[in-house]
């Protein structure tokens, strides 16, 4: 089974986890939304296999996590699990695109073509106009 898999969890404030959550909080409210990540989750076994692009990780990349139903929420989504492999194989390794995700706040924000962030990343390879992807909530509210 494919999901989209977005991120709502706030993290306990802590020294250690100030940026992580001072990051959800900005995504959050910027782009009036719950969520402020979203992957593309193939379940394997009790984890998933997750295809995103990460400012954390850097740009695009695959890779396994568990997915609690406490920090993520799941929508599952009708997708050919090869076409999702494939994109991730074309794209692997590309860049984050920090610009870029400001779509989201400023509509006519210019977008990277060797770039990607989450949302963009999530809808275009599901096969979806990139505007879908334009955050985490417009992602969200297209799949429901």
């Amino acid at each position: 089974m494919i999901y989209v898999a977005l991120y709502h969890y706030r993290e306990p404030l802590s020294r250690a986890a100030f940026l992580r959550r001072a990051i959800h909080e900005i995504t959050c409210f910027l782009t009036r939304s719950r969520y402020s990540h979203a992957e593309l989750a193939i379940r394997d076994g009790a984890e998933f296999i997750c295809y995103s692009a990460s400012g954390r990780d850097g740009g695009v990349r695959r890779k396994r996590m568990p997915l609690p139903p406490e920090r993520w929420y799941l929508v599952r989504v009708n997708a050919d699990v090869a076409q999702i492999r494939r994109f991730y194989d074309m794209h692997r390794g590309a860049k984050y695109d920090w610009l870029g995700s400001l779509r989201a706040v400023v509509p006519w924000m210019r977008q990277s073509h060797d770039r990607w962030y989450c949302s963009e990343y999530v809808a275009v390879a599901l096969g979806l106009s990139d505007d879908v992807g334009r955050s985490p909530q417009s992602l969200y509210e297209w799949l429901e």
